[in-house]
């Protein structure tokens, strides 16, 4: 206090330690002084006034409980159990199975009606929904997938827990695609590939699409290897025509598709190759996937094991006898591999492997009874410009995606 009084410099530092000091005692004196009923307070609380909103967790029954019914399967044996794809990536050479998005999508949205596939009919209909929009457009029977899934690929039928990207056309995956989604597709005996893609194509007759034969092959080889090692791998520019893949090339592409593709199907082997889907990942087989939504040169759907190779050329494929090996060196050993990944998982998971692929020969056609179309309808899920499509996602959150 005398310091207080005199106001000597010297005090200076102690008045402001002894008024923080009478601060402190006062506030201790005032909260004892109070009596605060801490219980009462809590009880004064209406919990059930509390609205808590924490966002639904959904949980996927993966189970397929039409599975055995459907797929031709090994008796007594015991499959691995089922596992959830959460982000599909579906690498889609050109004629490897546009109908491949169809699983996909009754995968990914398991809300979308049985009997959905893509149509015509869907097309018209999102065509009606842009419209509405004031959005006019073009519309292609190119594009049938990509109409079908803008249709389907909103909240109203999927849950999100699965994302799907880039499931249409024949984009070129990217880094991010290999090192983040689970990279999906379907492979082909590279000599039937490239026949059925110059069917619909070679007709037209230009630089991009030549019709002779020999020359379109060498234009447009090694699809199947191109799109696994990341590079452009439909409609290819012209410095990109006439493309050799080094030992290197197709030694990278194969640790590719061993180590990194999650699903290898057999597009010549479809009824096994769905059933082998929904094995390795579970959901119901649904009414239209075993269907081929976009005919052309491919194989009739044989439902039994009786799938046997003859010499009769009328049960051989065109491309087997149009198109030699050596043409498409890189992609024939890429689908010699494919086609051993796909027989180990078949026998992984009890399904019944088909007498031709038990063979090591390789000369003849995977089935018989093969369809062929004239190629004049110029159909497939290409771009306009033949450049790289965009790099869009379906956004479950969006109703208008």
């Amino acid at each position: 206090f005398f310091c207080f009084f005199s106001m000597s410099s010297s005090c200076s530092s102690l008045v402001v330690v002894g008024i923080g000091v009478l601060q402190v005692v006062l506030l201790v004196l005032l909260l004892c002084s109070s009596t605060v009923n801490t219980t009462s307070l809590i009880d004064s609380i209406n919990l059930d006034n509390l609205k808590i909103d924490p966002k639904p967790y959904y949980e996927r029954d993966i189970h397929s409980y039409n599975f055995e019914e459907l797929c031709p399967l090994v008796e007594g044996h015991t499959r691995p159990k089922p596992k959830l794809l959460k982000n599909i990536r579906w690498m889609h050479a050109p004629k490897t199975g546009t109908s491949f998005g169809t699983a996909i999508l009754h995968y990914a949205c398991q809300m979308v009606p049985d009997d959905a596939y893509p149509t015509v009919e869907y097309m018209k209909l999102l065509k009606k929904r842009q419209e509405e929009k004031g959005i006019y457009r073009k519309t292609r029977p190119a594009e049938i997938m990509r109409y079908f899934l803008s249709a389907f690929t909103s909240k109203e039928y999927c849950n999100g827990d699965v994302t799907l990207r880039n499931c249409w056309g024949h984009k070129i995956i990217r880094k991010r695609d290999f090192d983040h989604y689970d990279l999906v597709g379907m492979f082909r005996d590279p000599r039937i590939r490239v026949y059925s893609e110059f069917l619909t194509h070679g007709h037209v007759g230009t630089d991009f699409h030549p019709n002779n034969l020999t020359e379109y092959i060498a234009r447009n080889r090694g699809s199947m290897t191109k799109m696994l090692l990341g590079k452009r791998y439909n409609r290819c520019k012209p410095d990109e025509w006439y493309w050799e893949a080094s030992k290197e090339d197709i030694t990278r592409a194969i640790h590719v598709l061993r180590d990194t593709v999650e699903f290898v199907g057999l597009t010549d082997y479809w009824q096994e190759s769905i059933c082998l889907f929904h094995a390795k990942y579970g959901g119901n087989i649904t009414a239209k996937e075993f269907h081929n939504t976009r005919p052309g040169s491919s194989a009739n759907n044989v439902d039994d094991d009786d799938k046997v190779e003859k010499d009769d050329d009328d049960d051989v494929h065109p491309g087997l006898l149009n198109v030699a090996a050596s043409q498409e060196p890189a992609d024939w050993e890429i689908y010699k591999v494919a086609k051993s990944v796909f027989v180990q998982d078949l026998i992984k998971y009890g399904i019944r492997v088909p007498k031709s692929l038990r063979s090591d020969s390789m000369t003849k056609a995977p089935h018989v009874g093969f369809k062929v179309d004239s190629g004049d309808n110029g159909s497939d899920d290409d771009d306009d410009d033949g450049g790289d499509d965009d790099d869009g996602e379906y956004n479950f959150d969006d109703d208008d995606n």
